[in-house]
């Protein structure tokens, strides 16, 4: 069995570290980070991990639909 590649946890996994990477940073004191830097990393990640994941969707959706086109239904309409 494999398992699909998700590539929006890995955009988020990686902002989320990225975020905590800052924060040691700072409390080590090697950089005097506002605490309010964590915000628009965090939103910007998630629009990433949404464009990421519309993107890996499409890509497994075309892939399965090209391995047995007998199983997807008729387009509507």
């Amino acid at each position: 069995m494999r398992t699909e590649f998700r590539p929006a946890r890995l955009v988020l996994g990686l902002a989320f570290l990225l975020a905590a990477g800052l924060y040691l940073a700072d409390l080590a004191g090697a950089d005097d980070i506002p605490w309010w830097t964590v915000l628009p990393l965090a939103s910007g990640a998630l629009v990433l991990a949404s464009v990421a994941g519309l993107l890996g969707y499409g890509v497994r959706r075309a892939r399965r639909r090209r391995a047995d086109p007998a199983e997807d239904p008729p387009p509507a309409g």
